[in-house]
């Protein structure tokens, strides 16, 4: 009995998802979008923390409830990021989180893709980030459109209307 008990034990320890500790200081996310049609603004928003739990013999127990802080939002001018983070776009204050919650990650030919909810100021959609992992680091990518998330308006051609979007996140 001790010795099934035991069995038991292990193949479902080796079946759970583990929970991986973010390493805030070497994660973050990256972005670009067009300017004035011409140029092209990219940045940083650090700030990542939440839960990872990855198992790639069990992608059924595997999930991503992360965070990032748009305070922290970083384009190498100090106006512009001041800009950003008002309530015409990002509004940090009111909205100190953006985050993605995973429902389901599935194993695709290269890499993986996690289904879940992204949450941008008061808004929530349903989007799909292609991702690759390996040697701790999740590097994924996204191209969303900043109408649905009411960042910046809805108009005028000052900023573009798609923002690239990629992902790096490092487990301890």
């Amino acid at each position: 009995m001790k010795r099934c008990l035991l069995i038991f034990f292990f193949a479902f320890i080796s079946t759970v998802a583990f929970s991986q500790d973010i390493n805030a200081d070497s994660s973050y996310v990256s972005f670009e979008v067009s300017n004035l049609g011409i140029n092209t603004v990219d940045g940083t928003i650090t700030g990542m923390n939440g839960e990872v739990n990855f198992n790639e013999s069990n992608l059924q127990a595997s999930r991503f409830d992360v965070c990032i802080d748009p305070a922290t939002i970083k384009t190498g001018i100090k106006a512009r990021d001041s800009h950003l983070r008002t309530d015409a776009y990002l509004g940090a204050e009111a909205f100190p989180k953006i985050c993605f919650t995973s429902s389901s990650v599935s194993k695709l030919d290269k890499g993986y893709i996690a289904k879940g909810k992204l949450k941008i100021r008061d808004v929530e959609q349903e989007i799909e980030i292609h991702f690759s992992y390996e040697s701790n680091w999740f590097v994924g990518q996204i191209v969303l459109d900043r109408f649905e998330y009411g960042v910046g308006g809805k108009g005028g051609f000052q900023v573009g209307r798609e923002i690239e979007v990629r992902i790096y996140c490092f487990v301890n």
